[in-house]
């Protein structure tokens, strides 16, 4: 996550998105009292400042986060992490200054769920050594589900001032950053890894409709809010 005051902005970072690739892009950009939240592994010229503090997580609750979710921020208050990677943006408006968020263009990015659950399981299944299949690996792990990440908890509605579709991302982050007056030669400039899509066609990894309908009830408000398609 990152919160410029310098370029007026706020970037909620979402899963298997190039969310890093994002971040190590805009970090140069910002200024000292900026808020740059800390990726892992750290990735050369990305500077996390600003990320610990204290702060209320009565205002979580109130703001429609629930009891477990409460929990957790008490649990982020005894370690002073104020701000961090991947939080959401409601945890993020409760946190910070209404005029702030007002007054911040808000944007993340997500991509198609079919393609996106391919990419996070040859993440997992390497980082983690695991020999499973794609079926049995959607059925039995968390999956990238990051709705909640850009929506409000009670009401679903979006929280962001835009939602970059994955597949459009250069494009799309270009007409941003123009916008916000930030020079962008592109993506892949900066990307630890390519920031185009999966390495192979994802649809080859769902051997039948039970896989497809799976993840398409699992998906089901991102795919009606965005109209993906299989």
């Amino acid at each position: 996550m990152i919160l410029s005051k310098k370029n007026g902005f706020i970037f909620i970072k979402t899963t298997k998105t190039a969310g890093t690739s994002v971040e190590v892009f805009l970090s140069p950009f910002c200024g000292d009292s900026d808020i740059i939240t800390p990726i892992y592994p750290a990735e050369k010229g990305h500077e996390p400042r600003n990320y610990k503090g204290f702060f209320n997580p009565l205002n979580d609750y109130w703001s429609g986060l629930g009891v477990k979710e409460t929990a957790k921020s008490v649990s982020e208050l005894f370690h002073k992490t104020k701000y961090y990677n991947h939080m959401s943006a409601s945890r993020l408006k409760a946190r910070i200054d209404p005029d702030l968020w007002d007054n911040s263009y808000k944007f993340t990015i997500e991509r198609n769920p079919w393609d996106k659950c391919v990419s996070w399981y040859k993440m997992i299944k390497n980082r983690k050594n695991l020999d499973i299949t794609f079926s049995k690996f959607i059925r039995e792990h968390p999956l990238p589900k990051d709705f909640k990440k850009y929506t409000d908890n009670t009401s679903g509605e979006i929280l962001v001032d835009t939602v970059i579709e994955y597949s459009r991302l250069d494009e799309d982050l270009r007409g941003i950053f123009s916008y916000l007056e930030i020079p962008f030669p592109g993506l892949d400039v900066y990307a630890k890894r390519s920031a185009k899509g999966s390495s192979d066609n994802y649809r080859e990894y769902y051997k039948d409709q039970e896989d497809i309908d799976y993840i398409a009830n699992f998906f089901k408000e991102e795919i009606s809010l965005f109209n993906y398609d299989y």
